[in-house]
């Protein structure tokens, strides 16, 4: 796991593996910046999450653990004053067909911005 091998020393290069073509390099990428990311990390994590929810993704498989877009949006709940994770929010929300059922549930059970969403 990259988290574990360097901390927040290697926050540069978490970033730079978000742009790697092997999706399980992005997904440790993102772990690694949910861990020891600070907002450095706040606009490359957007992108990734608005590219992953432009698109329908392939059948969800039982997940051994939390999804790409779970631990994305942990991380950016951190920094939810911010007008870039707000956008970001908005076009989950917007998007949330592309979301697997289990991510929909996450985020309606853990994050007030889509709590409120739901309600209107």
């Amino acid at each position: 796991m990259l988290a574990k091998i360097g901390g927040a020393d290697l926050q540069i290069v978490y970033i730079e593996a978000l742009k790697d073509r092997n999706i399980m390099v992005k997904y440790e990428a993102v772990r690694s910046l949910y861990a020891y990311g600070d907002e450095r990390a706040i606009k490359p994590i957007c992108e990734r999450m608005n590219k992953i929810v432009s698109r329908r993704r392939k059948n969800e498989v039982v997940p051994i653990d939390e999804s790409e877009i779970v631990i994305a949006l942990r991380f950016l709940h951190k920094f939810a004053d911010q007008e870039e994770v707000l956008k970001t929010f908005d076009k989950v929300y917007k998007k949330r067909g592309n979301l697997f059922m289990s991510e929909r549930k996450w985020l309606r059970d853990h994050i007030s911005y889509f709590q409120e969403k739901e309600r209107m």
